[in-house]
């Protein structure tokens, strides 16, 4: 009997760095949120700059506003990767690439036209202060 194949997602060594940048934040806030420990300084080396990081962490209280449920995230030893986890690090390759068409592609089924475009905002404001060589090409 032929079952249904089951999707899986990458190994975190198998991501370019700039994803696995993004996918080490989430995890990181994670942790940091449940254990009330402070995240913002290793938040601040991680991305380069204390903007950077501010609005990675509005990011994701707007994601977490929008997202159907509540957003999935791997422990920090986990080598496998969430669903959650490599859809936010697309959406800022799509963000960082200007690529809208491919933002609203990726949230299409899950969130309405007016999430995606506060959603898209929020995305912007991460990748702006962000410095050149953290982009994703």
């Amino acid at each position: 009997m032929a079952g249904f194949p089951i999707p899986t997602t990458p190994d975190v060594y198998d991501l370019p760095t700039f994803k696995l940048r993004i996918i080490r934040a989430l995890r990181l806030v994670a942790v940091a949120t449940s254990s009330k420990a402070d995240h913002r300084p290793e938040l601040d080396r991680l991305f380069g700059s204390e903007n950077a990081a501010n609005a990675f962490l509005g990011l994701l209280k707007r994601c977490s506003r929008h997202w159907p449920d509540p957003i999935m995230v791997q422990p920090p030893c986990c080598r496998q990767t969430s669903f959650d986890e490599i859809l936010i690090a697309d959406l800022v390759t799509a963000v960082t690439r200007d690529d809208r068409a491919q933002f609203d592609r990726l949230l299409c089924e899950m969130i309405d036209r007016n999430g995606r475009d506060e959603l898209h905002e929020a995305f912007q404001l991460f990748v702006r202060p962000l410095p050149s060589a953290q982009k994703a090409r």
